[in-house]
């Protein structure tokens, strides 16, 4: 079982359709959670799908991103 490190809410974001090729901005935002070995998943807030392996989209933070984070662990964990 992987232990969370961090759970965050970005929001607003960019998001970049590869098929399309067009960037909208996601009011809404999504969820990142990262895990103590480096890896992390992403939830998509507006379409409630987990887009961690998505290719078709890319998620995109800018200037006007703020992250609110939710569980904020410890740095360092053994």
């Amino acid at each position: 079982m992987k232990t969370i490190k961090n759970i965050a809410i970005l929001s607003p974001i960019v998001v970049y359709d590869v098929e399309q090729d067009l960037n909208f901005i996601s009011k809404k935002g999504c969820i990142l959670v990262e895990y103590t070995d480096n890896t992390r998943n992403e939830l998509d807030l507006q379409n409630m799908i987990d887009i961690t392996n998505n290719t078709n989209y890319e998620y995109k933070i800018y200037n006007k991103t703020k992250v609110n984070y939710l569980f904020k662990g410890v740095e360092n964990y053994e």
